[in-house]
């Protein structure tokens, strides 16, 4: 089960490699202007307007890149706007190439984006069906709220141990140095908080 600061980071590193792409690309497509200018000048290329301009110091390397940037990311998207667009042959077989891979890319980051949103949503939605049903059943047998409140903590208590039990079935079968490891890292706060631990051996921690 992710909880929401898992999900949180794991939607972002999709996003990240959303933008990773998009930034690959715009150094692929500058550079394929580069090359153009050098090899072909006679070739009119996306870029002869920011650089073959009546004033060529007029725009940045940054501003070239900033152009790529929005190219690569419009397309990668499939918005399409049309107004970079790729001027001869060359252009366009590496369009159609970014476009292909690009389409791979993002099919797979929905495809992991929708896996952790169904499965963040699955354990949520089940957690909260039980905390409405004891709530409906504490009121209507008229239960102090005070009792009602340490309820609904023992609720929320159990679902934080039943996360814990999932986490366990999921690594039991690695190896039992890497078990030793991931509690080490997981618990690592909570020996350094328990003054008890602190004065115990490695192999007394282990075995509790």
């Amino acid at each position: 089960e992710l909880t929401s600061f898992t999900f949180l980071f794991e939607v972002l590193k999709l996003l990240g490699v959303l933008v990773l792409v998009a930034r690959l690309g715009a150094c692929v497509w500058v550079f394929t202007s580069v090359v153009e200018m050098h090899h072909a000048p006679h070739l009119s290329t996306w870029a002869d307007g920011l650089v073959r301009g009546s004033d060529p110091t007029a725009e940045s390397c940054f501003d070239v890149y900033m152009t790529a940037l929005y190219f690569c990311s419009y397309t990668l998207t499939g918005v399409g706007y049309g107004d970079i667009v790729p001027k001869n042959r060359y252009e366009q077989a590496v369009a159609v190439i970014y476009m292909m891979l690009g389409q791979v890319c993002v099919a797979k980051i929905f495809a992991d984006l929708n896996s952790l949103t169904a499965t963040h949503s699955f354990w949520q939605a089940r957690h909260y069906e039980r905390v409405t049903q004891v709530m409906v059943a504490l009121d209507s047998l008229g239960v102090p709220p005070i009792t009602r409140s340490r309820a609904l903590a023992y609720l929320d208590y159990v679902n934080e141990e039943q996360k814990q039990r999932r986490a366990q079935e999921c690594i039991k079968d690695l190896s039992m140095p890497l078990r030793e490891e991931l509690n080490i890292i997981v618990y690592h706060s909570l020996v350094l908080a328990a003054p008890f631990l602190n004065s115990q051996s490695v192999p007394v921690i282990r075995v509790s």
